[in-house]
């Protein structure tokens, strides 16, 4: 089973931090995203956040929360973890990827999305007490 792990940053103004692919990789080629990636033999899913973080923009977290774990057709394992984080963009050196950029809840409704980024946001947003994508209700 691929397992895997992810990370909502979020600054104090609400805004995510998101990575938009380049088009050289495999799987949804110039879409927006969380960062993260696969689980190494012998990692936690902890451990393995924490080195995804270092080695696509070059940080050193220490502490991260867990907030869900997610299973997609028995064959994918994720676990997503979030951290709150004020950082200058100007100061970060992006390894994996084409850009990164903070976005409000509005301003990610209208990227294209890759993954399953969509439900995470969703899920999570919900937690607060909000929706991504609120259902419209037609009377």
């Amino acid at each position: 089973m691929q397992e895997n792990v992810g990370i909502i940053i979020e600054n104090d103004r609400g805004e995510l931090l998101m990575q938009l692919r380049d088009e050289f990789v495999k799987y949804f080629p110039n879409r927006w995203v969380l960062f993260g990636g696969a689980i190494e033999k012998g990692e936690t899913p902890k451990q393995a956040i924490l080195r995804e973080i270092k080695e696509e923009i070059g940080l050193d977290l220490e502490k991260v929360r867990f907030l869900k774990r997610y299973l997609y057709n028995g064959k994918i394992k994720q676990y997503f973890f979030y951290k709150k984080l004020n950082i200058n963009l100007k100061n970060i050196r992006l390894n994996e990827g084409k850009s990164i950029a903070f976005f409000c809840k509005e301003d990610i409704k209208k990227l294209d999305l890759g993954f399953n980024i969509k439900e995470v946001l969703e899920n999570f947003y919900n937690k607060k007490g909000m929706s991504l994508f609120p259902i419209s209700l037609k009377s």
